[in-house]
């Protein structure tokens, strides 16, 4: 067996290291999806929310950017609940007062599926692209690595 010179033993690190980011892009991607795709086939329920609030979201970094997300309210079998969303747009998508439907869970209310949050979707399909990047070159450098060693 031959031994792998110092230079092979940089690039196959280096190709190892993009097919682990691709994974584990890959395996987040995929999670978020599934549990988004769970929430929505859970939330059985259609109710009328209405927006009480606004909440904002401030990025990190060198560039600050900031996004705007409903607090709504609804009610469900009496009782008030009020949720969150997760997802701010630049403009604000709603304002205080404004009145729609979302989807709730009938066991468990207090899970909002919002047909306006499925902007994560693009973020989805953003890191499994990368995932497919990363695990592309990463595959095709070891092969090529390998072939050239022979």
């Amino acid at each position: 067996m031959k031994k792998i010179p110092k230079e092979m033993k940089n690039d196959l690190f280096g190709l190892v290291l993009f097919l682990f980011i691709g994974i584990v892009f890959m395996t987040l991607g995929v999670y978020l999806l599934i549990s988004r795709v769970q929430t929505k086939s859970r939330c059985d329920t259609e109710v009328k929310a209405v927006v009480v609030d606004m909440v904002t979201y401030k990025t990190k970094g060198l560039k600050k950017h900031i996004t705007y997300a409903p607090v709504i309210e609804y009610e469900y079998n009496g009782k008030t609940y009020r949720y969150t969303s997760d997802v701010g747009t630049k403009p604000a998508k709603y304002k205080r007062g404004d009145s729609f439907s979302v989807m709730i869970d009938s066991h468990s209310p207090d899970m909002v599926y919002m047909p306006t949050d499925d902007i994560n979707y693009v973020l989805f399909v953003l890191i499994i692209i990368a995932a497919a990047v990363f695990g592309t070159i990463g595959i095709c450098g070891l092969v090529h690595l390998f072939r050239r060693r022979e």
